[in-house]
């Protein structure tokens, strides 16, 4: 599919792993008992987006799995650190960019909206994996988990419209002094949770599309990687993910209302500086929340809990937006 860069504009043969590859809505269960949540949107990466987690807008917003329009039936893909599953897609990089964190989509079955997530790794290819690709950041055992939260959105099946078993949490994974030079690169990742189920890993959800991607998952039962597929229609997906950071350019590019914040990440003293006058400046959590304000340029945000926030400054009469990540 078509992938957007912001800044510029399964089952697979198997036997009793297969409850691990793929979670199916094949004979599953269904369980409409747990409320609904609605909260604000999630903020979409700053550098890159790779499509869509959700395609029917609404309260709530809804990852619908079109079993009887499309015969699909991969609710998701396994994705579970516990097992040794991984999955991963590819991000073109057009030009020297710094990232400082991926937000990466996943649900245990039979959660509540309070996230049950607490371990992401990372791992950047140079290429393909299994095909020529060389690990150059990260491994499959480190968490780089920052921060885990509801999105306000729910993975469901057209056939069980009201399910609320699979809330789908955004997290957050931390990649300090990530620099990458321009070129095709795979990222790998898996997740950990406190539940039994999953974690899984939700495609991407385009409304009447059967193919949604390029993406791969790992088998640990025969060490290899495969193209990550529909248990139904046998079409490839994609996986939703965002990276966030800024291009080396927009680093050093200081114009007269420009903003530049340090350290990044930040324990407790954030500097932002500009060439203009900064007139005031509001911090705000993912969800679009102001959880700070100040008119100073060094604001102390030891008191915020660890993630990625957004600075959004008015210098001299216009506004500018940047985001950091709280250590």
């Amino acid at each position: 599919m078509k992938k957007h860069l912001f800044y510029l504009s399964l089952l697979l043969g198997g036997s009793m792993s297969f409850a691990q590859m793929a979670e199916s809505s094949v004979g599953a269960t269904f369980d409409s008992s747990v409320p609904e949540v609605v909260v604000e949107g999630v903020q979409e990466g700053t550098l890159y987006s790779n499509g869509p987690y959700y395609n029917v807008e609404g309260s709530p917003n809804v990852s619908l799995l079109e079993n009887s329009t499309l015969g699909m039936t991969t609710l998701g893909a396994g994705a579970s650190n516990a097992t040794g599953f991984l999955v991963a897609d590819d991000w073109e990089v057009t030009e020297p960019v710094s990232v400082e964190s991926f937000q990466f989509y996943t649900y245990q079955t039979g959660s509540t909206t309070a996230s049950t997530i607490n371990f992401v790794s990372v791992t950047i290819y140079d290429g393909e994996p299994g095909a020529g690709g060389n690990i150059i950041y990260g491994d499959e055992f480190e968490n780089f988990y920052a921060t885990s939260d509801f999105t306000g959105a729910y993975r469901r099946a057209e056939t069980s419209p009201s399910d609320n078993t699979r809330p789908i949490m955004i997290v957050t994974a931390e990649t300090p002094d990530l620099v990458l030079q321009p070129g095709t690169y795979w990222i790998a990742f898996n997740f950990g949770g406190t539940l039994a189920s999953g974690p899984w890993a939700p495609p991407i959800a385009i409304l009447g599309e059967l193919n949604t991607g390029n993406a791969k998952q790992f088998n640990p039962d025969t060490a290899s990687w495969a193209n990550l597929e529909d248990g139904g229609s046998f079409t490839q997906l994609g996986l939703p993910f965002e990276v966030n950071g800024e291009t080396l350019a927009a680093v050093n590019d200081m114009s007269s209302n420009s903003i530049k914040i340090y350290p990044n990440p930040v324990t407790n003293m954030l500097n932002i500086s500009s060439k203009g006058n900064i007139q005031d400046v509001s911090i705000m959590n993912m969800s679009g929340q102001v959880v700070l304000k100040s008119t100073d340029s060094q604001i102390n945000v030891s008191s915020l809990a660890k993630g990625a926030y957004l600075v959004r400054a008015t210098v001299d009469g216009k506004v500018k937006t940047t985001k950091f990540v709280k250590k």
